[in-house]
């Protein structure tokens, strides 16, 4: 009887050493972790990241059937103020649809992006939004400039196609 409860006591002991060993470990990864969130969260974006950012998640999140080809945010030579870029949005369109119908929704996705991108940094000067359109085998540019409220129209290029 004596020999049992000894090796039963061992075993709890045992049982209780890994227990506190598994927290202990526990602990730490959760210390690491918490270390690198906190290390990910203080990274600050600069002012391009920023304006990719708004760009990236306005598209990927609201224009259906749509691929993001590249971003490009450079400084705008064109103005005497530090910290103003132009946005070069590369974009392709993978949507069966008539070139009037395509036109139609390419206008307006190009000038939803031109408002968000409004609304949501002010040293954007310039947006040129280039499109690629497979099913139509064609392209299309829509660009603006910054006005006092937003963007407005610049240029407006389209391919046969869209006709």
């Amino acid at each position: 009887m004596e020999k049992r409860f000894s090796i039963l006591l061992a075993l709890v002991l045992c049982l209780l050493l890994c227990a506190c060993g598994t927290k202990q470990d526990e602990t730490a990864v959760n210390a690491e972790t918490e270390l690198s969130m906190t290390t990910e969260e203080t990274v600050a974006l600069t002012e391009k990241e920023q304006i990719e950012k708004i760009l990236r998640e306005r598209i990927e999140e609201e224009y259906y059937n749509t691929v993001i080809d590249g971003i490009t945010v450079n400084d705008d030579l064109g103005t005497e103020k530090e910290n103003d870029y132009i946005a070069l949005v590369y974009l392709t369109w993978n949507t069966r649809n008539s070139g009037k119908l395509s036109k139609t929704v390419l206008k307006m996705y190009s000038d939803d992006l031109a408002a968000t991108l409004a609304e949501g940094n002010d040293s954007v000067q310039e947006i040129a939004v280039f499109w690629t359109v497979p099913y139509l085998n064609d392209k299309a540019k829509c660009s603006y400039e910054r006005v006092p409220n937003g963007f407005r129209v610049m240029d407006e290029m389209w391919g046969r196609a869209f006709s």
